[in-house]
């Protein structure tokens, strides 16, 4: 629920990068974007102090969240300048994302399956940070893995399109 934050961020870049201006209902429905996100982080940090809760929330996690969803929040305001400047097809743009998104990780799931991790919880099987041959034979051994990953891909594919479609003909906040 702390991604909510990317609205605000997408809003408060979109004014200072962008010189957008933003009216009164704008500036409501922020704050009380803000206000949701702000009552989730703080429960989440109480609810984790509690004896017994499953899961715990630290602060520092939050505070990566809304860093990553800065970043977010730049490509979305990026994402808007480009369409400004320049004709450019939505579903063209995330096909560009996702073609360079595998390219980044061509490259990089090689390096991960040779980084040593010593983490039990958050290590493959083999002991390093990625195990891809794990992964693609658990894809054949269980087939709702593989629908489920397939799901999940399609997905992404529809909220990015939509995305980037809204970005193009109205605004990235």
């Amino acid at each position: 629920m702390m991604r909510g934050a990317i609205v605000l961020i997408t809003a408060l870049f979109s004014v200072i990068f962008l010189g957008r201006k933003q009216h009164f209902h704008h500036i409501v429905s922020l704050l009380l974007i803000t206000a949701g996100v702000f009552l989730v982080g703080y429960s989440g940090i109480k609810e984790s102090a509690k004896e017994g809760a499953g899961g715990e929330t630290k602060p520092f996690g939050i505070i990566l969240l809304l860093i990553a969803q800065c970043f977010v929040g730049g490509l979305f305001v990026v994402e808007e300048k480009l369409f400004d400047g320049y004709y450019l097809d939505p579903l063209m743009v995330v096909g560009f994302e996702g073609f360079f998104g595998l390219c980044y990780w061509i490259i990089l799931l090689p390096i991960f399956q040779r980084i040593s991790c010593g983490e039990p919880g958050l290590c493959a099987d083999n002991g390093t940070v990625e195990d891809s041959t794990l992964a693609f034979q658990q894809n054949a051994d269980h087939t709702s893995i593989l629908l489920m990953s397939l799901g999940i891909i399609v997905s992404i594919a529809c909220f990015n399109a939509t995305g980037v479609s809204i970005t193009k003909y109205a605004s990235a906040a």
